[in-house]
């Protein structure tokens, strides 16, 4: 009788553990982009917006990728973006100028938006 009390509480302590689940480091194998951390640290810096920005999930020269554009009709911003893989390295950036914009607007596509940070 003491064993079977002994074996049940030792299969009670230590059949509830459960694993820590890893933290996803690859946004496009995660379940959801927005729990892997180079994600969540782009939406947390999208504070106390004034103007929308998004974070979206886009496509260039047919690879995967993740940027975040003010993208808001009612301010007039300076149009910037940074070009994120699945593991948040970055492989293009695309600075200030109405030529970055074109060629922008030409290598990526926009699949969908992931976050918006608005008023």
């Amino acid at each position: 009788m003491k064993t079977l009390l002994i074996t049940l509480c030792l299969i009670g302590l230590f059949g509830g553990c459960k694993k820590d689940q890893p933290v996803p480091d690859n946004a496009c194998t995660a379940t959801n982009p927005l729990d892997v951390q180079w994600v969540k640290e782009i939406t947390q810096s999208f504070t106390n917006c004034t103007c929308k920005h998004t974070l979206f999930q886009g496509t260039y020269r047919g690879q995967t990728v993740f940027f975040s554009l003010m993208n808001d009709p009612l301010c007039d911003g300076i149009f910037s973006a940074t070009l994120h893989d699945c593991t948040g390295n970055v492989i293009r950036s695309y600075p200030s100028s109405l030529a970055e914009m074109e060629a922008f607007s030409k290598e990526v596509k926009i699949e969908k938006p992931l976050y918006v940070c608005k008023k």
